[in-house]
């Protein structure tokens, strides 16, 4: 008897009640989301991941100061985007 005896050997139980890795459902290729793929979707989601790729040397140069400074980066392309304030609550019937 293995371990997978009694489920019929389906592991990864999706909530689309499909089975399997859904790693390669996504776009044919983003290149954020393959260089992170191996991180957990959660912790890509709480993130701010920068492409220095596309930002100038001064850009890149700011970023690093600001971020040697304070232990963040709060302005600049590099800046995480501001979070959407929440939706006001319903209304007591």
């Amino acid at each position: 008897r293995g371990f997978l005896e009694g489920c019929g050997g389906r592991l990864y139980a999706n909530d689309d009640g499909t089975y399997g890795s859904k790693e390669q459902s996504g776009p044919k290729y983003d290149p954020v989301e393959a260089q992170l793929s191996h991180l957990p979707e959660g912790l890509r989601k709480r993130c701010a991941v920068v492409d220095t790729t596309r930002l100038s040397k001064d850009e890149v140069s700011d970023a690093l100061k600001q971020y040697a400074d304070t232990g963040r980066v709060a302005t600049g392309p590099a800046a995480p985007k501001p979070k959407a304030p929440p939706p006001p609550p319903l209304p007591l019937a």
